[in-house]
């Protein structure tokens, strides 16, 4: 039995030992896994809407057969919540949709501004009081597509220097937006520069793709715009908008994810939302060329919609060369201009600042426990 007995003694530490080492060996391949897998997962621009550019536009789009332009508003420098379904006389409002995408954003965060809800500041006009937010969104577009007198239709895509005076106008004087391209690098070769501060003189920038630039923007405190161009006419696929018999023109779209594992970018649409059914289509003409229709137009929001955010409501495709769309909504499309939306860099350094405080206060207090 003292045999059997030191026997049992000393082989029981060494079967824990091996016990333990495979528990621990499991564990590392699971930290591992759930690493991998949680490098691999797309990141999501938390409060980013998908919000529609033609919910005002009508069910038949300016191009089609049977169109009949809408009367515009007499006074269309001032928005109103009542001013009919005048949008797009002559084209899409993308660009002040995808905006206004980033103004509700925004609006969430910085407490001071009124940059999607104009009723938030102590002193406002009463007309804001309990909309919708499907109410302010038709507002705000509207605001933003004849700010400075700007005229409607395509002409009023609200640029750069109207949306740093709409925010600086709207309690958010802190923020800062800057504008990024291809190349040519100053100095000589290919590389992302950036005009910053505000559209100020070009500055050199350690990106090698728009993509890289993008994956590492979107993470941080900015919030992204891109806007893209089909390739060109003889290319094939074409986007719907750059068919040879359409006229050529950018589109914009508001940055609501990244996984760049697989070079994805996830984005809201302002072309399109998760009412759309079916595919584009061809209209011809009576002694026409077929034209093609934008998929998902005449499927506006109900007014009784749920505000549409979240993964189920943002597009995707691949950019393998950094800069193309592989495939989606956009397959053959390539950035032109990349635009952030952020705080100053002083009020970034103050927010990671209180953070690093706050970190530091947790860590003494868990050391003393």
């Amino acid at each position: 039995m003292r045999a059997l007995t030191d026997v049992n003694k000393r082989t029981t530490p060494k079967n824990n030992y091996l016990s333990f080492s495979c528990y621990c060996v499991t564990l590392a391949v699971c930290l591992c896994a759930t690493v991998s897998a949680a490098r691999a997962a797309p990141i999501y621009e938390a409060n980013l809407p998908d919000f529609y550019q033609h919910q005002k536009a009508g069910a038949t789009a300016w191009f089609e057969l049977g169109y009949v332009a809408p009367a515009i508003p007499a006074n269309t420098a001032v928005p109103g919540y009542a001013n009919g379904n005048w949008w797009e006389s002559d084209g899409g409002w993308c660009g002040t949709t995808a905006w206004t995408d980033i103004m509700y954003h925004w609006d969430q965060k910085v407490a001071v501004a009124d940059l999607f809800d104009h009723s938030k500041p102590a002193v406002h006009d009463a007309v804001h009081n309990g909309k919708t937010w499907l109410e302010r969104f038709n507002y705000l577009n509207e605001d933003m597509a004849t700010w400075n007198n700007q005229p409607p239709g395509n002409a009023g895509c609200i640029g750069p220097a109207g949306i740093r005076d709409y925010v600086g106008t709207h309690g958010w004087g802190n923020a800062t937006l800057d504008e990024y391209d291809f190349g040519p690098r100053i100095g000589g070769g290919g590389n992302i520069v950036r005009r910053k501060p505000n559209g100020g003189a070009l500055e050199n920038t350690t990106y090698t793709s728009l993509f890289e630039a993008y994956a590492a923007l979107l993470p941080s405190d900015a919030t992204v715009v891109l806007e893209i161009l089909p390739r060109p006419v003889d290319a094939d696929p074409q986007p719907w908008w750059g068919a040879p018999n359409v006229a050529r023109s950018f589109h914009f779209i508001a940055g609501a994810g990244v996984e760049a594992a697989t070079n994805s970018v996830y984005f809201a649409d302002p072309n399109n939302t998760n009412l759309q059914v079916g595919a584009p289509g061809m209209i011809t003409p009576p002694g026409g060329t077929p034209t093609i229709t934008p998929l998902g137009w005449g499927f506006p929001y109900p007014a009784d919609a749920a505000i549409p955010i979240g993964a189920a409501h943002y597009q995707v495709g691949t950019m393998t060369d950094g800069i193309t769309f592989d495939n989606g909504p956009y397959n053959g499309a390539y950035i032109q201009h990349l635009y952030t939306l952020a705080p100053e860099p002083a009020t970034v350094l103050m927010l990671v600042g209180a953070l690093a405080l706050l970190r530091r206060r947790r860590t003494v207090t868990v050391k003393a426990e």
